[in-house]
């Protein structure tokens, strides 16, 4: 089980990479610190002081993590071009349209991708402290002691 733990995320990064544009999926990977902390929060594994200086500093990063977001999807500016348009995919209007169709699933893959990399991170904060533990009494101990019987 732990072992597929970075192999989902990524194959549901492909799958909705496939589906949509690469700058919308480009959203969903940097709303993966927020799903993070939020989960953290939900699942206590982080601390909420809201009048400490250290939990405004993490408000604050939330915002602008989820208004930097905002922005670059909101957006609608001028195109930037850096190439001759003769260079572009010529079968354009064609693929507009099968990107289009799958909108919905590719942004369900998605959302589905920034939640499980955020699960991840959460597992492997719970399994470094429980392997830290371990280590430490190694080194104090200089032999291998079991914490887990």
């Amino acid at each position: 089980m732990l072992s597929s733990g970075y192999a989902v995320p990524m194959s549901l990064l492909y799958y909705g990479l496939s589906d949509t544009t690469p700058s919308y999926a480009v959203i969903f990977v940097n709303m993966i610190p927020l799903f993070t902390f939020v989960l953290s929060l939900v699942f206590r594994m982080e601390a909420l002081q809201i009048w400490s200086i250290a939990g405004l500093l993490k408000i604050v990063g939330v915002l602008l993590s989820v208004g930097g977001t905002m922005l670059l999807s909101l957006y609608k500016g001028k195109t930037l071009h850096l190439w001759d348009p003769i260079i572009v995919n010529h079968h354009k209007e064609r693929h507009v349209a099968e990107v289009a169709g799958n909108h919905l699933r590719g942004t369900i893959f998605l959302v589905g991708s920034s939640f499980t990399f955020a699960c991840w991170y959460l597992i492997q904060q719970c399994i470094s402290l429980d392997v830290m533990k371990e280590l430490m009494m190694t080194l104090l101990h200089g032999r291998r002691t079991s914490t887990r019987d």
